[in-house]
């Protein structure tokens, strides 16, 4: 085995260096900026290839003892890796780094998928659908999803947008001849 690793490691050529420390800076990337996964799979590619190339290319020593104590050797690295930032992100460390934004550009109430209704505040619309206490009402032409406070209302009504909160939109009946 001693013999083995020495052979692996004293014939192996600078390409195939170069292949692996490649797989292993690629792999590494994607565990701390994981995403689309392009860098896990050319990580692998690049150490696949490096394997086979020093399998391949070994003139003395058997080759298929050489890919085994690569991939284990592979193996110990990229594990010791993956505790280390698991640690790190325990503690809290990456918090503070550049790979996490600490601020957004909405606001703290709002995620990128609620709308801002606060427009419709005071505006007038029509009840579409029977409110009890939530249904659907037409303002400027526009269909929102509605509730009132604990009133049930009828098709037609007219109603008045008393507030929001995020994409919750409240109204209140109009009286008869009350227009805003």
């Amino acid at each position: 085995m001693w013999n083995e690793l020495v052979i692996l490691f004293s014939s192996m050529d600078w390409i195939t260096i170069l292949a692996l420390s490649l797989g292993m800076g690629m792999i590494i990337v994607e565990m701390f900026l994981p995403g689309f996964g392009i860098f896990g799979i050319l990580g692998i590619g690049f150490l696949l290839t490096g394997m086979i190339m020093q399998a391949v290319n070994t003139t003395s020593g058997s080759p298929l003892a050489q890919f085994c104590i690569l991939l284990v050797i592979i193996a110990v690295v990229l594990s010791i890796v993956f505790v280390i930032f698991a640690v790190a992100v325990r503690k809290g460390k990456f918090a503070k780094s550049f790979l996490f934004k600490e601020e957004s550009a909405l606001p703290e109430d709002m995620s990128d998928v609620t709308y801002n209704y606060n427009d419709l505040v005071g505006k007038s619309g029509t009840v579409v659908t029977t409110l009890r206490p939530i249904g659907v009402a037409e303002i400027d032409g526009k269909r929102y999803d509605v509730m009132t406070e604990s009133q049930w209302l009828q098709v037609g009504s007219a109603i008045r947008v008393t507030g929001v909160d995020g994409s919750k939109i409240t109204v209140e009946p109009l009286k008869e001849g009350q227009t805003e």
